[in-house]
Order: C-alpha cells, then structure tokens, then sequence
C-alpha cells in the first residue's frame, strides 16, 4: 500500500491513526532489527523481599516488569529488551511495595525514639 501524500510505502507505519506500529528492537552490536532468541535466565524469578512487602501480586507486577535477556541471532551478543508493557508493572510493583517500606522506616524511627528518650 502506499501513502497517498508522500508517496512512500507504508511498511512499518501504522495503517490507521489509532494504531499503533510494533517497537523494532535493535542489536546494540551489529544492529540487527528484531532477529533475536530469547536467553532463560539462571536466576528464579521469586524474590523473598518483594513477597514480604507486597506479596503474591508484587512478586507477579516486579517479574511482569522485568527486561527479558535475549540473544542476537547475527553476532550471538546478548542484551535486555523491556515488554510493552513493563514500566506500567514497574508502577504497579513500587505502588505496591511503597506503603510497607514507609511502615517499616517508621517503625524503626519509633524502636530508635523510644530506646534513646529514657
């Protein structure tokens, strides 16, 4: 299909203006455009420390917003590509654990005040 303006091919643009093109993701090294496999990561994904602030649903928002490692399939480089959606469960994830961070650093003001003032 081509543009009706400019004449240029519409690869890549979006066909209509409430849609929206994919993100290309690009190789730092050899900038390949989307030619990579996805690396499984050594590390489980449950973390203690998020389950003890948040809980269940924290443990799910921190992994939704991790970036995944993957690997260039041209130069075999490996690097993070973020999900679509990612910073929104980075969002999600800090609304969740904030309230029990805050608690805890109260708390801990309150065991300092009440050791110190007798």
């Amino acid at each position: 299909m081509v543009g009706v303006l400019d004449q240029q091919p519409l690869i890549g643009k979006a066909e209509s203006p409430g849609e929206v093109a994919p993100p290309k993701v690009t190789c730092p090294q050899c900038g390949a455009t989307d030619d990579f496999t996805q690396v499984i990561d050594a590390r489980g994904s449950f973390s203690i420390p998020a389950f003890l602030l948040g809980g269940l649903i924290a443990v799910f928002f921190r992994n939704a917003g991790k970036a995944r490692r993957v690997r260039c399939n041209k130069c075999e480089a490996r690097f993070y590509v973020s999900g679509p959606l990612s910073k929104l469960a980075r969002v999600i994830f800090w609304l969740l654990v904030t309230p029990a961070i805050i608690g805890l650093g109260m708390a801990l003001i309150g065991i300092i005040h009440a050791f110190f003032s007798h």
